[in-house]
């Protein structure tokens, strides 16, 4: 005989659903909680990493004008810059004093000193002397009758001292400070520092979020101007949809989430007014969830864990549960009956419920024949009374208990 058990099968099917239907939803909501305060804390982490960046590059803007200004009132650089001539005496100074400022620094890659008298150009470093002169002359020439201002020119220089081939240059940002003469727009002088790139990348990286993000400026245009990737310099990204969406925000600071390189990545900006400069940090979302994954992973590893358990559990205290259920069902199958014959496709309760109503039925039927037994003996009694005229008065009681008499 097939032991018994849909009921059964129910109550543990339901009981199994419910605990895990509350573990996944309760590991999911909390899952989104967590990922969503994550990325907040880590944004508003990496924000005030940027703005002391930003702040730290201001800074570092600042003492490259007071250099620069230092440079070009220095006696022996002032006594060059007005001569007309080039005496070595003259020359040899301003070279020593340049040397001196390069030497007291360590930001500065090389000074030079443009005399429009001359034409000639002195400098602490091997440049190309006609590529360097034409830079300073166009660009004072584009300044002529504006607003005076020492603004970082991101450049890039070659160093003529380095072999053909491969080519080396420097990535560094140029501060010019030049006299000229109106109307005829003359120039007299010209003080040119360059500034190494390296000065800023390392204030950066020392100030980062962390190592697996990659943050980087850009200017108003959407120009690199620092990159922990040397050959990014004065790399135009201005058209990638993340560096738009900056661009186009008109906000001082923000992030939102963006597929970079094919990765998942949350990108944090702070502009700087002052320096005309945005500081972008791109860090992947696997970096910033990763403490929210593993607990992830240890919640469902515990829920698994807790989800077996609550089966066996759930096991025990069901069939516990039905066993006296098992037991009335077992009694309530006819003598002899397969249990095929019983709650093959119902339930035990459906099953009892059925039995309990035919039982009810056949308790009907059984009283209504009783009670129509009684009134034909109730008729036979009195018939029998009425044509003998007697009837014995012993047993009379008993015999006819049943029929009400």
């Amino acid at each position: 005989m097939r032991r018994p058990g849909r009921y059964w099968t129910k109550l543990l099917l339901h009981s199994l659903v419910v605990t895990a239907a509350t573990i996944l939803v309760t590991s999911a909501i909390l899952y989104g909680v967590f990922q969503d305060i994550s990325i907040r804390l880590n944004n508003r982490s990496v924000m005030d990493k940027l703005n002391q960046t930003a702040y730290s590059a201001r800074f570092l803007k600042e003492a490259a004008v007071a250099s620069t200004m230092q440079i070009y009132f220095d006696n022996d650089v002032k006594r060059y810059l007005n001569t007309d001539r080039e005496p070595d005496i003259e020359v040899s100074n301003a070279l020593n004093s340049m040397v001196s400022y390069l030497n007291a620094t360590n930001y500065i890659y090389s000074v030079s000193l443009y005399n429009g008298a001359t034409d000639s150009l002195l400098s602490t470093r091997t440049f190309s002397e006609v590529d360097e002169k034409e830079f300073v002359t166009s660009y004072i020439r584009g300044r002529i009758g504006k607003k005076a201002d020492l603004k970082p020119i991101p450049r890039k220089l070659l160093d003529s001292s380095a072999s053909a081939s491969p080519r080396r240059y420097q990535n560094v940002y140029t501060y010019v400070m030049f006299d000229y003469s109106m109307p005829d727009r003359h120039i007299d002088n010209a003080v040119v520092l360059n500034i190494r790139e390296d000065w800023i990348q390392d204030t950066m990286q020392s100030m980062n979020a962390t190592p697996d993000s990659d943050t980087f400026v850009m200017d108003q245009t959407g120009t690199v101007i620092n990159h922990p990737k040397k050959d990014m310099f004065l790399t135009a990204i201005a058209g990638e949809s993340p560096i738009r969406r900056i661009l186009a925000s008109g906000q001082d600071s923000g992030y939102f989430r963006a597929d970079i390189d094919g990765e998942r990545s949350v990108v944090t900006y702070v502009a700087s007014d002052v320096m005309g400069w945005t500081f972008v940090n791109v860090m992947p979302l696997d970096v910033i969830l990763k403490d929210v994954i593993q607990l992830r992973d240890r919640t469902i590893f515990i829920s698994l864990l807790l989800l077996m358990v609550g089966m066996s559990l759930s096991y025990g205290i069901s069939r516990r549960m039905y066993s006296p259920v098992e037991r009335l069902t077992r009694h309530l199958v006819p003598s002899g009956a397969a249990w095929e014959n019983g709650p093959a496709t119902r339930d035990e309760f459906e099953y009892i419920e059925g039995m309990y109503q035919e039982i009810r039925k056949k308790h009907d039927t059984l009283e209504d024949s009783l009670r129509g037994h009684a009134e034909l003996a109730r008729a036979s009694f009195i018939k029998q009374l009425v044509l003998q005229g007697t009837a014995p008065a012993s047993g009379i009681r008993d015999s006819h208990s049943d029929t009400g008499l």
